[in-house]
């Protein structure tokens, strides 16, 4: 990529652009592609071994991850996840970008748990596409806006939201014109 991307606002991915990204089963990187780099802001050795959540944008709903965690928590190797949600990410220079991101189990622990993530994620560049789903997370996360625990994310009705949201014809609408 030649031209110089401003950081420190919205970035639109552009389409074709594929993000990638691995984790480990604490949540740690453990590997990215130079596109990953490119739209984060920060070098591979500042995200290596790093909290995968160090991209997560304040805005993004904790429904929304407890609901991609849960579901991948049941993947085993005879019978693989894969989640598909949209997420706003941060860079390192405090800008953001949206994505749709599909996520899934690539590798799993001799007793059959999940043990390392891919998530394979493609721009959103659609304008009309971001304003919608900035306003519907803004909703789920003016529900949270008390300080959840994991358990009380699992009862309260804000997972609900998220659920009947992701579960929903207008986000599957938005997601096949991404895939």
């Amino acid at each position: 990529m030649t031209e110089k991307i401003d950081l420190t606002k919205r970035v639109i991915v552009p389409k074709g652009v594929c993000i990638y990204s691995s984790t480990n089963d604490q949540g740690k990187i453990t590997g990215t592609n130079p596109e990953f780099l490119t739209y984060s802001g920060y070098e591979y050795d500042e995200l290596n071994g790093q909290d995968h959540n160090i991209i997560r944008h304040e805005d993004m709903p904790q429904s929304l991850f407890y609901i991609l965690w849960t579901e991948l928590q049941k993947s085993r190797e005879h019978v693989p996840t894969e989640v598909i949600v949209f997420v706003k990410n941060k860079t390192k220079f405090g800008g953001y970008y949206w994505v749709l991101a599909t996520v899934s189990v690539t590798k799993y622990k001799p007793n059959g748990q999940p043990a390392l993530y891919m998530s394979n994620r493609v721009g959103v560049y659609d304008v009309s596409d971001i304003n919608w789903l900035e306003n519907e997370y803004k909703q789920i996360k003016l529900c949270e806006s008390r300080k959840l625990s994991a358990r009380e994310i699992s009862q309260h009705k804000c997972l609900t939201m998220a659920t009947e949201l992701i579960q929903g014809e207008k986000y599957a609408e938005i997601i096949k014109k991404y895939r």
